[in-house]
């Protein structure tokens, strides 16, 4: 099965904890659960950074959950990182693109909503 980070805003994190679950039902890994918000009790922004970082470094499968409204900016920054590493072979988006960009030339499947995404990858 895959080793997947899943990018989004922080505000959106119940959504892709949902997605997060499924995943693993599945038998799919998630190499960083930022979304849990026990991870960020006594931690640093320095050291939540690294966490995320390391997350993405150990993916082979980058999904992106873009939010019903507004720009994660962090999860833009965090596809910069997947795409810098060999490592992350597939860039997966869910969701509507807030506006159009070459950072969006990189992805290898895109999905109009998490229902799509699961009735067509989770087969």
């Amino acid at each position: 099965m895959h080793e997947i980070y899943i990018a989004g805003k922080y505000e959106d994190r119940r959504r892709v904890k949902r997605l997060a679950t499924i995943l693993e039902k599945h038998g799919h890994h998630i190499t960083f659960r930022w979304y849990e918000t026990k991870i960020h009790k006594n931690r640093t922004p320095h050291e939540l950074l690294f966490m995320d970082i390391n997350g993405i470094v150990k993916c082979d499968t980058f999904i992106i959950l873009f939010p019903l409204s507004g720009i994660p900016c962090g999860a833009l920054i965090e596809l910069g990182v997947a795409y810098s590493h060999l490592n992350c072979k597939r860039h997966i988006s869910i969701g509507k693109y807030p506006y159009s960009s070459y950072m969006f030339l990189g992805i290898d499947a895109t999905y109009k909503s998490v229902h799509e995404f699961i009735k067509k990858e989770l087969k």
